[in-house]
């Protein structure tokens, strides 16, 4: 920025606040703001990850009244059960739920993820209790004997967003794993899928009707090409061949990138990303028109807001008279944040720059809990967000009436990749 552009600036913000009845900024604002701009420029020439981070209680937004157009709840569980045989069942549970997309549930998506996971709840919290039922009891209590491992039965259950384009289309890639020792009672099972759900067509998509691998793995050279694309894609060191193996997808995780898996039955599977228009010969026409496809709005709804009743300690506040707050060695949550969240190296294939915002509850004691993301970013990042914020320290509790409460918390990240 030129030195007469800055100075302009300069003037424009002292009107704002002359017109707003605040103090105008004198000279020394004025060569301040020439070094900050200066060190921006520094900063972008160094091609450096710039990262801004807010704290907003509820009560100051709209989405009080609005619900949020897509929320995407992140719930983990690892629990230990044991049933009337005296069988031991460990369970993981690591579910990324699309509660809403375009203000709404989308039951087509909710009803092919139940079919895979083999339950028909649709609320969340009910159908991870419901899991858990099915493997007995959770173990509570230290064990007087060392547990007979052939009895031992492990469960894995995920749920994950791949990629997102709100009003367009959302990826997913859900799993269920059941691994049973020799004498447990449970039958082994696998069962894993790699999809796209259509938001305007409400349908899902995968496999044969989204790329014609049929004619790439009878071609030599599409094969070996292939095998190439997805070796140099690989989110983890490993050699693809497409011999004997299974490959899943590809699934858009947005309209340049897409996202395949390849494992051979039994054995650990790979993800890879490629790009689309290296194979765009290859996609299918329902592919091409998911990817063209305009976003709906959908139209907004408002929520309910329920009368706390005295006493109640599962009541959550929107509006506090002490809000929450986070400070941890002298850091405030802009600073923690910002401090340590994780940017994946691959996310410039993903997105170049954006904002995510995080809705959550800070519980009485300091914990949070309820963690969605209502405007996502991108499936990699907003999964980091969540993992920090799950393993941050406690915060200090809204307050009522000199009393901690529950409270609605908004987290918005704004990122920018240079």
């Amino acid at each position: 920025m030129l030195l007469k552009g800055k100075i302009l600036v300069f003037l424009v913000v002292n009107l704002v606040l002359v017109s707003n009845e605040i103090r105008p900024v004198g000279m020394i604002g004025l060569v301040f703001f020439i070094y900050l701009c200066e060190v921006i420029k520094r900063y972008t020439m160094k091609k450096m990850i710039f990262l801004m981070v807010l704290l907003m209680s509820v009560s100051s937004m709209k989405a009080q009244q609005t619900a949020s157009s897509t929320s995407i709840r992140y719930e983990q569980r690892h629990v230990v059960c044991t049933n009337s045989k005296g069988e031991m069942n460990v369970i993981d549970i690591d579910f990324e739920w699309p509660e809403r997309l375009c203000y709404v549930a989308q039951p087509v998506l909710l009803q092919h993820i139940n079919a895979l996971l083999g339950d028909t709840c649709m609320q969340l919290d009910r159908k991870i209790a419901a899991i858990q039922s099915l493997y007995g009891e959770p173990l509570t209590t230290k064990l007087d004997t060392i547990p007979d491992d052939s009895k031992f039965c492990y469960a894995t259950y995920s749920v994950r967003e791949v990629g997102l384009q709100e009003g367009r289309y959302i990826s997913m890639r859900v799993e269920k794993n059941i691994q049973p020792g020799l004498k447990s009672s449970l039958q082994k099972e696998h069962q894993l899928d790699l999809f796209v759900y259509d938001i305007p067509s409400q349908r899902i998509l995968k496999g044969k009707e989204l790329m014609k691998l049929e004619n790439i793995l009878v071609d030599p050279v599409a094969s070996y090409y292939l095998s190439n694309a997805l070796t140099e894609g690989l989110l983890n060191n490993y050699a693809v061949s497409l011999d004997a193996q299974k490959l899943y997808g590809p699934v858009p995780v947005n309209d340049r990138t897409l996202l395949m898996e390849v494992g051979a039955e039994g054995q650990p599977s790979v993800q890879s990303m490629i790009s689309t228009a290296d194979w765009v010969n290859f996609l299918t026409s329902k592919m091409k028109k998911l990817l063209k496809t305009k976003p709906i709005v959908g139209t907004p709804v408002v929520e309910l807001v329920d009368v706390p009743v005295v006493g109640d300690s599962m009541y959550v506040y929107r509006q506090t008279e002490e809000l929450a707050s986070f400070s941890w060695n002298n850091q405030n949550l802009n600073q923690y944040i910002t401090t340590n969240l994780v940017v994946p190296p691959y996310l410039k294939k993903e997105a170049l720059s954006g904002r995510a915002l995080v809705r959550l509850i800070i519980e009485r004691d300091g914990t949070l809990s309820n963690i969605s993301i209502v405007k996502p970013f991108s499936p990699t990042l907003d999964r980091n967000i969540v993992a920090l914020l799950r393993r941050m320290p406690k915060w200090s509790p809204a307050r009522q009436e000199g009393r901690p409460v529950r409270s609605f918390c908004f987290i918005p990240v704004n990122v920018k990749l240079q």
